[in-house]
């Protein structure tokens, strides 16, 4: 008869299972000064979260990066996620997972900006009106903030300002620092 795994046993394993589909990236990220960890699982759906099965004393986890936090750090409290504070959704290092709200995670993706533009300025919440000027919006906690700017640059600046202010903050990272930066 076979003997359960102890919790460390278990972890152990799922490690070395995670471990054999990773590939470390070439070069450091700039914002943390340490490499990614990208897992070659499966894709588990189009934001590039990759997945890894995990069943252990009644809690299960699909992702990757959340099996990776698991066993490296430890339980994932009730209603907290798992971020990747380096922008990588295939990323599973341990250095670069924190948790955090659904609100910080928007925040970090809005302070990346790596989801793509569809601005025809080409530049992410500005756009040219009517009349000509520049239209800027920050959207923060559901609510839209919006100015008009003769200028696009004035407008394209004000708008980076906000998103720091407001995002920044609530993740941590001192308004007008870059992100991941010891200010």
């Amino acid at each position: 008869m076979p003997t359960s795994l102890t919790k460390q046993e278990y972890n152990e394993k799922a490690r070395e299972r995670l471990m054999k589909k990773v590939t470390i990236a070439d070069a450091p990220n700039p914002a943390l000064g340490s490499t990614c960890w990208n897992h070659g699982g499966t894709p588990s759906n189009t934001n590039g979260h990759r997945y890894l099965w995990y069943s252990r004393e009644g809690v299960t986890e699909q992702h990757a990066h959340r099996v990776s936090y698991r066993i490296h750090r430890g339980e994932i409290p009730e209603g907290q996620l798992v971020r990747h504070i380096c922008g990588n959704a295939s990323c599973v290092n341990p250095d670069h997972l924190a948790l955090g709200t659904n609100q910080q995670n928007m925040s970090d993706m809005a302070l990346m900006s790596n989801t793509p533009v569809r601005a025809q300025s080409g530049i992410r919440g500005v756009c040219e009106t009517a009349n000509g000027r520049w239209r800027a919006t920050v959207t923060f906690m559901k609510k839209a903030q919006t100015k008009v700017f003769k200028l696009k640059e004035d407008a394209v600046a004000w708008r980076e300002r906000m998103v720091r202010e407001l995002h920044g903050a609530l993740v941590g990272y001192p308004a007008g620092s870059k992100l991941g930066s010891a200010n």
